[in-house]
């Protein structure tokens, strides 16, 4: 039920934007919309499904975790 929703929602949205990019002639903006819609999409389709997405926090706080480290190793 709730991806009949997502797919609806997305046409919706695409239908109300795209002419009026397609309109202005701005081709860069409307792949950026188009892009961030379908990996917007994708994410809710996901989700929609009870498909388990990771945290994007997680990656974020491996990433920093050696530099707070040295910065509390080095103020000590």
């Amino acid at each position: 039920m709730w991806i009949i929703i997502v797919i609806v929602a997305v046409g919706v949205m695409a239908a109300l934007q795209l002419p009026s990019l397609n309109k202005k002639k701005l081709r860069k903006e409307r792949t950026v919309y188009l892009l961030l819609l379908f990996i917007a999409f994708v994410l809710a389709s996901l989700e929609s499904l009870r498909i388990k997405i990771p945290n994007p926090l997680d990656a974020v706080t491996i990433a920093v975790k050696p530099i707070t480290m040295v910065i509390n190793y080095i103020f000590q």
